[in-house]
């Protein structure tokens, strides 16, 4: 049997964090409803100097080899898993199918932090 990555907090830890992020859900539900982001702070990291255009995107990053990708996957899961030593995490997950109901749910263990954090291809 696979191993469980992360598991649901308790109820009253689950209440505790709705009501810390009660603005947040909001947004993030504004987001996924009209597309447009509103009370949200993006921020973006990059590995270039500056924006690429689409060109330049096409030319750096179609047709790498394996090797490259896996570089490149490499570091950013570094960086990843740096950035979430530095704070807490949460899985935020929307519990059953049609409904809104939020669920919090943290990683067994640093394992399965590492290993969920891997980026896809």
């Amino acid at each position: 049997m696979k191993q469980r990555r992360y598991i649901s907090l308790p109820l009253n830890t689950q209440k505790a964090l709705k009501a810390q992020y009660k603005d947040a859900y909001e947004a993030l539900e504004h987001m996924y409803d009209t597309g447009i982001l509103k009370g949200i702070e993006q921020v973006s990291v990059s590995v270039f100097d500056h924006w690429l255009s689409f060109d330049e995107a096409m030319a750096q990053l179609s047709g790498i080899d394996a090797s490259t990708q896996y570089e490149y996957n490499r570091k950013l899961h570094k960086f990843a898993c740096l950035l979430s030593d530095s704070f807490e995490c949460y899985l935020v997950k929307y519990k059953g199918r049609y409904s809104n109901k939020v669920t919090y749910r943290e990683f067994t263990s640093d394992k399965a932090r590492e290993d969920t954090l891997w980026p896809q291809d």
